[in-house]
């Protein structure tokens, strides 16, 4: 956790028990910050609406505009955006919206954990977290909805884990499609 914290140059204090103190709101700028100096793109005040997937793989999703939504009454009906990707990483906390989808859908189904300690919902997390699906890959608090992983344990240090680890899978996917694109050519 600290080799995050100091990578992104995150201010942190030693706590009681050797915890890691930061201001939540220097974390989470810095952390938004470093995921756009990467590339990503936020689509702001966009709302996820639907999966797009076949028997083999997830290919998109589906949002609405979420100002659009708001304005119903004054305006035409919005126009749903289809995203196509070849990768999708559910990372909508304990709703898991993503994951969801296939689920009602019977593509995955739900695992039941029993009740673990503190320390063994971490690693369970962490063991958990990556591809749940082609195409889908599922981190953070979405991988304890999916894998039934007790909530109460877990840390802002696994999520950042969690998170790093999916984003690396995903890069390596990618980089593979990239390669055999252009193998084709």
């Amino acid at each position: 956790f600290k080799e995050i914290l100091d990578e992104l140059k995150i201010p942190y204090k030693k706590g009681k028990s050797g915890l890691s103190v930061t201001a939540g709101s220097n974390l989470s700028s810095k952390l938004i910050s470093a995921v756009c100096d990467s590339g990503v793109r936020i689509l702001n005040m966009a709302e996820f609406k639907d999966l797009i997937f076949t028997d083999e793989k997830a290919e998109g999703i589906v949002i609405d505009w979420a100002p659009q939504l708001s304005l119903k009454d004054k305006m035409a009906a919005g126009i749903p955006t289809t995203l196509k990707s070849h990768a999708i990483i559910d990372a909508t906390g304990i709703d898991a919206r993503v994951c969801r989808i296939l689920m009602e859908k019977g593509a995955i189904k739900p695992v039941k954990q029993e009740q673990v300690d503190i320390r063994a919902s971490e690693n369970l997390l962490l063991e958990n977290t990556g591809n749940i699906y082609p195409g889908l890959a599922v981190t953070g608090m979405a991988v304890a909805t999916i894998y039934g992983i007790p909530h109460g344990g877990l840390t802002l240090c696994s999520m950042l884990l969690s998170g790093r680890k999916v984003a690396d899978e995903v890069i390596m996917f990618l980089s593979e499609i990239f390669l055999l694109s252009c193998k084709n050519r």
